[in-house]
């Protein structure tokens, strides 16, 4: 991308007032550096990146980038830069996708649906086309009885639907409030499509997997500074690795003997 489409709320937010000059500084380089790559503003297995290497291709130091802030900061091996416009990039690449194909590219009709808010639409668009693709492919090979197969598909696409909007809604909804500035509906959706279906956890397990981690050590310190984008999250398949609870503490109750 040639520009960053900003939201003027985020440069008046308090991660970005909080942060040091130097912080917002380096957090404008790596969103300059992310537009060019195109990389959902998550810069790849950048962790042993050197110093040169940092100042050659983004601008900035490795100690900058190592600084802990709000608006930048490291999941695993990965740099994560916080509030990049996933969604202008994707209007980029669709773009330049219909001007290499020619003419513009067709508008998708809205699904007739009013009793569903649009935020439910956007999160299970990505994965209704998944279900759908996984059961053509069953389709294909049987040969026989095509309109009971077609019938049967038509079914479980929609049963299949349904199910996945439900539980990816509660999983987004249960999710601290910086997991999810820190990713977006579109990126959850197709981290779940990438799941196979029989490793696929049900909505129980995933939302009281996110609740624990919501309440450990490492998404509290610090007012959630190392809490990773929701993507990130189901893409390491942390509903599989609970983090331990901080423990209860201990009342001591006094009787009379001992006073």
């Amino acid at each position: 991308m040639n520009y960053l489409n900003i939201h003027t709320d985020i440069l008046r937010g308090v991660e970005f007032i909080g942060a040091e000059p130097v912080e917002r500084a380096t957090w404008i380089a790596l969103l300059g550096w992310c537009a060019t790559q195109e990389n959902s503003g998550v810069i790849k297995s950048c962790k042993s990146w050197k110093n040169r290497q940092w100042q050659q291709l983004a601008g900035v130091t490795e100690q900058e980038v190592k600084t802990i802030s709000p608006l930048y900061g490291f999941e695993g091996d990965d740099l994560v830069v916080a509030y990049y416009p996933v969604d202008s990039e994707a209007a980029v690449k669709a773009k330049r996708k219909a001007g290499k194909l020619g003419g513009r590219p067709k508008k998708e009709k809205p699904k007739e649906n009013p009793d569903k808010t649009k935020e439910e639409n956007q999160l299970v668009s990505h994965v209704v086309s998944d279900s759908e693709k996984q059961d053509e492919n069953e389709k294909k090979g049987k040969g026989k009885d095509k309109d009971k197969d077609k019938e049967k598909i038509t079914k479980n696409s929609a049963n299949a639907e349904e199910l996945d909007k439900d539980l990816l809604l509660s999983f987004w909804n249960s999710a601290p409030e910086r997991a999810r500035r820190r990713s977006s509906r579109k990126q959850v959706a197709d981290e779940w499509k990438k799941i196979k279906k029989s490793d696929r956890p049900d909505k129980e397990t995933i939302v009281n997997a996110i609740e624990a981690w919501n309440k450990c050590e490492d998404w509290t310190k610090d007012g959630g500074s190392f809490i990773p984008g929701l993507h990130l999250w189901l893409k390491n398949e942390k509903w599989l690795d609970l983090p331990e609870q901080p423990a209860k503490k201990k009342v001591r109750i006094l009787t009379k003997e001992m006073l």
